[in-house]
């Protein structure tokens, strides 16, 4: 088991490297956005870390936040799935808050220990972004990674994060 040391310093510093991977041939894909709520679920504990990224714009803030942790426990309830986009509802209205926001993309199993979820993106750059940080700060191997990019195959941004292992 990989150690959990995440600080909202880390994840921030991923997004420069990041958004440079993304934006070679497809500039402003992540249409000026730079901030976001980053989770990591521990599924065994189920202990979660939430962090904001940047200043999150106060209209967006509490859908960022609460989408990020939905996405992330919603995962942990489908232990065959890898990534949230396989139970996503894009009409789904949350009761607690009366909330159509949906059931979106942008979780992750990085590991057996470890989902990753992030909300703040585009949905299928969310799922990007946090495979990114997987790999990065080696949370993620290469076999499990080639797992995910079989399954979800019809994320192109997920091609792109190939040349890092």
């Amino acid at each position: 088991m990989t150690n959990l040391n995440f600080t909202q310093n880390k994840v921030e510093n991923a997004l420069i490297p990041f958004k440079a991977l993304m934006e070679k041939g497809h500039p402003n894909i992540l249409e000026g956005r730079n901030s976001g709520s980053f989770v990591i679920l521990d599924v065994q504990t189920p202990k979660i870390i939430q962090v904001i990224i940047k200043e999150i714009p106060e209209e967006k803030k509490e859908k960022y936040v609460f989408l990020a942790k939905e996405k992330a426990e919603r995962l942990a309830e489908n232990p065959t799935h890898l990534s949230s986009y396989e139970s996503r509802d894009e009409k789904y209205v949350f009761l607690c808050n009366n909330q159509q926001w949906g059931k979106w993309g942008g979780a992750i199993r990085v590991n057996n220990y470890y989902i990753f979820a992030f909300s703040g993106f585009p949905e299928l750059l969310d799922e990007a972004f946090v495979c990114f940080l997987a790999i990065k700060y080696e949370f993620m191997k290469a076999d499990h990674f080639k797992k995910i990019l079989k399954r979800r195959s019809d994320n192109p941004y997920l091609k792109k994060l190939e040349k890092l292992f």
